[in-house]
């Protein structure tokens, strides 16, 4: 799925972006939801349950290595990780979600990947459209995010309707980059990552 084409190497900055108030009360999704709606608008993206994602198709594939408040090398095939995509609230854009099981400090961690899309268009491929990206560590209730600044950007190679699927299934293939760290949204910490490539698959029309 993934080309051997030469892309321009983009160096991760120190993340610059933190919350400036205090740590919030407990770790849970629901505090979070909270936060992403009063800080950054950004509630929706995080709202669906980690319940919903589906198995990958038989093609799918995430890499990407985390660096700073989470380490690890993430090379996920399909029978190894999760994933869903779906249109955004209001039908702007596309939002990408992957979970799967990483390494992290010598221990087993469950990280969830929530990908948003929000000029994608249906069928469409594109470059450097812009990205938001949301990292969480499920097992430490951490959450890493770029909210809505402008410097994560996607390139998608490949938006194809799936021929097994149905009407609105796509299989859909790119590469995510940021050039400056996501900031914990529950903490002081941060994480850079290098290129995210990721094949997938999205509904446009999912069940209502």
């Amino acid at each position: 799925m993934y080309d051997n084409e030469k892309r321009q190497t983009l160096h991760i900055l120190p993340g610059k972006q933190q919350f400036s108030g205090p740590p919030l009360p407990g770790h849970g999704l629901l505090a979070v939801i909270f936060l992403l709606a009063a800080q950054v608008g950004q509630a929706q993206e995080l709202s669906s349950p980690l319940a919903d994602v589906s198995p990958c198709a038989a093609d799918g594939r995430l890499t990407v290595s985390l660096y700073g408040g989470i380490r690890t090398t993430l090379d996920w095939t399909a029978a190894e990780f999760e994933c869903l995509g779906m249109p955004r609230p209001d039908n702007e854009g596309a939002r990408l979600r992957f979970a799967g099981t990483a390494e992290v400090a010598g221990e087993a961690r469950r990280i969830a990947i929530i990908v948003g899309l929000p000029a994608l268009k249906q069928g469409q491929t594109a470059r450097e459209t812009p990205a938001n990206i949301t990292i969480i560590e499920e097992n430490a209730g951490r959450f890493f995010s770029s909210s809505e600044a402008s410097f994560c950007f996607s390139d998608i190679d490949e938006q194809e309707q799936d021929a097994n699927g149905e009407a609105g299934e796509y299989r859909i293939s790119g590469v995510l980059y940021c050039v400056a760290a996501l900031a914990e949204l529950n903490g002081t910490g941060d994480v850079s990552l290098s290129d995210l490539k990721f094949s997938g698959r999205i509904d446009w029309q999912p069940p209502q």
